[in-house]
């Protein structure tokens, strides 16, 4: 999974120059891993200000931030070439027994591999 999210980028008047390097290490990780086994997680907010909207890797399995605490897909909202996410991660920095936890949601409700 390749996140893209905000403070790891060049700002949003560069996206550019954040393709030219994200381009080449997706290529990369789809060359050695495989397509099937290579996704992006990220939110469209976060999305548009690094790539200016990109749509150039809408075929790739897409996880979706959006802590809401809401296990759906019910408030997404098309960008990147997206028409929905493969997953959704519905909270974060969740604690239980001093563990920090994310929770995820599949609209099939499976994990991947099962």
């Amino acid at each position: 999974m390749l996140q893209v999210e905000d403070w790891e980028w060049w700002p949003e008047s560069e996206c550019d120059k954040n393709l030219a390097w994200f381009t080449p290490l997706y290529k990369h990780a789809v060359s050695v891993l495989g397509a099937e086994n290579v996704g992006i997680y990220t939110l469209g907010s976060m999305w548009q200000r690094i790539t200016c909207g990109s749509t150039a890797f809408s075929e790739t399995p897409m996880w979706w931030a959006s802590w809401n605490k809401v296990p759906s897909y019910a408030n997404y909202v098309p960008f990147g070439g997206w028409a929905a996410p493969s997953m959704k991660q519905f909270t974060g920095n969740d604690h239980a027994c001093d563990i920090n936890l994310d929770f995820d949601y599949r609209a099939d409700g499976k994990c991947k591999g099962r």
